[in-house]
């Protein structure tokens, strides 16, 4: 969920529609939803953004990896922009649920009479990432699984990956040498940067 404000870019013009206060002040009275903001998001707008409690996003286990190297490029237009707002989602705090088989990354996909999110060699990839991260990570992810990606945790799985011993989903894959690319490039320019929380609130499960 997210209010968009429009605010003048100079003192001449109209009055801002909504008053980006009244929303700080919400939010200091609504101690249970987190506030986020977007500046910049178009001319004179900012985007601020209501995490509801409880709010997961589901991401099967190949994706925790494909995401390491996100910088803005997919498969179709709306594939990016929906990967976009989960990379938003992610490092503004939210939580992340395992799933198995399509996930919300999936979704622009999944209309396509081509989709490969439902395929063996797919959940093939789901198995081996999950293999690789359980390791590196120091618990059992598995479905159902709440996790949240903090910059050390992420940090840790690029460092993992750059060395390649958190690849074996990658084989066959179409874009496997372009995230091999970035990996060299040292992760720079990728989206996915992670919120700082307390390690006790990185991960847990649902009881």
């Amino acid at each position: 969920m997210y209010f968009e404000i429009r605010e003048p870019p100079c003192k001449s013009d109209a009055p801002p529609q909504v008053n980006r206060l009244t929303l700080y002040q919400d939010a200091i009275r609504q101690p249970s939803r987190r506030f986020s903001v977007r500046s910049n998001v178009g001319l004179g707008l900012t985007r601020i953004y209501c995490h509801k409690p409880g709010m997961t996003i589901s991401i099967r286990p190949h994706h925790l990896l494909c995401m390491l190297t996100y910088l803005g490029k997919g498969y179709t237009p709306q594939f990016v922009v929906n990967y976009d707002k989960i990379v938003e989602r992610i490092n503004s705090g939210e939580a992340i649920k395992i799933v198995n088989g399509p996930d919300d990354i999936c979704k622009p996909m999944l209309p396509e009479a081509d989709c490969h999110c439902h395929n063996e060699n797919v959940l093939g990839r789901d198995a081996h990432a999950l293999s690789q991260i359980v390791p590196v990570i120091g618990e059992d992810v598995g479905a159902g699984h709440i996790l949240r990606l903090s910059p050390e945790r992420i940090s840790k799985l690029r460092s993992r990956f750059r060395k390649g011993t958190l690849r074996a989903a990658c084989s066959g894959c179409q874009w496997q040498e372009f995230c091999t690319s970035i990996a060299e490039n040292n992760f720079r320019h990728c989206r996915l940067t992670g919120a700082a929380s307390s390690k006790k609130n990185e991960s847990s499960d649902d009881a």
